[in-house]
C-alpha cells in the first residue's frame, strides 16, 4: 500500500517502471505500433495512416518504443485520429519543487 506521498518519491528512487501501465485498463483495444514521424504527427494531434488487424473503432496507440501514447479513433479507409493523449511524463524536478 502507498500513501498519495510515495508516488512523488517514486521518480527520484528511479522506481516509475513499478507501477502498472497506463494503458492496463484498455488491454481490450488492439495496439498500434507507430514509427518516430507517425508519433510527432500524432503528438501534434494530425491524423496517420496505421495498419489496423480486424476493423475496431478504437486502438491504443504507442511510439516506436512501446510507450503508451493514448487512444486513437479508426476510420473504415485505417487512418488513425488521436482522441485522448494523456501527458504521461514522470514529473521533472522543477515539478516537484513547486
Amino acid at each position: 500500500m502507498h500513501s498519495l506521498e510515495s508516488p512523488a518519491g517514486l521518480g527520484e528512487r528511479g522506481a516509475w517502471a513499478a507501477l502498472l501501465p497506463a494503458d492496463g485498463p484498455l488491454g481490450d483495444l488492439p495496439a498500434v505500433h507507430l514509427a518516430a514521424g507517425e508519433t510527432q504527427r500524432v503528438l501534434k494531434g494530425q491524423r496517420v495512416m496505421a495498419q489496423v488487424p480486424g476493423s475496431p473503432t478504437r486502438v491504443r496507440l504507442h511510439d516506436e518504443t512501446a510507450r503508451f501514447l493514448g487512444i486513437g479513433a479508426v476510420d473504415e479507409v485505417g487512418s488513425v485520429q488521436p482522441r485522448r493523449l494523456p501527458n504521461l511524463a514522470p514529473p521533472s524536478a522543477t515539478d516537484r519543487a513547486r
